[in-house]
């Protein structure tokens, strides 16, 4: 029959632990830091389109900006083949114009047939999915007029896609 002696408190493995635990957290606060400071440099660069009426510009300055969502974005090439990416969007257009560029930027990625094809785009922490014939997305594209909001939202999706 073996005796076991009770383990003593070892302070200095106590101590590495804690000092291993400390470093840890630093590195974390650091790395949350440079995530902050990159986001704010590109709010500050954030360009609001100007429009010709200073009462649109007034509405458009004072608009809150939407927040991004995560989105599974999926369309279907000329081989039938579907395609998925995630994005982050404010609006279901720009989570569109996204992943199009996204997907044909892909070497796997057949041609993309425009027309009656369709985008489906799903917010990941929604459980409603959207789809959008991609002839009804350029017509939208395409319109000049609307609410500042609607020509914002235009102006964004029309550079995404240059």
């Amino acid at each position: 029959m073996s005796t076991t002696r009770p383990r003593r408190f070892d302070f200095n493995r106590s101590l590495d632990t804690f000092e291993h635990h400390a470093i840890k957290l630093a590195a974390t606060i650091i790395v949350l830091a440079t995530v902050s400071t990159h986001l704010l440099e590109q709010l500050s660069t954030l360009k609001l389109p100007s429009f010709s009426s200073g009462e649109q510009t007034a509405k458009a300055a004072t608009m809150p900006l939407v927040a991004n969502r995560c989105c599974k974005v999926s369309v279907t090439d000329m081989d039938g083949v579907e395609h998925t990416v995630q994005v982050l969007a404010s609006t279901l257009y720009e989570a569109v114009a996204l992943g199009l560029r996204a997907i044909k930027k892909s070497s796997w990625a057949g041609e993309i047939p425009e027309g009656l094809n369709t985008v489906t785009v799903h917010i990941l922490d929604d459980p409603i999915e959207h789809t959008v014939q991609i002839q009804t997305f350029k017509k939208w594209l395409a319109r000049d007029g609307g609410s500042p909001s609607d020509k914002m939202a235009r102006v964004k999706v029309r550079e995404i896609l240059q």
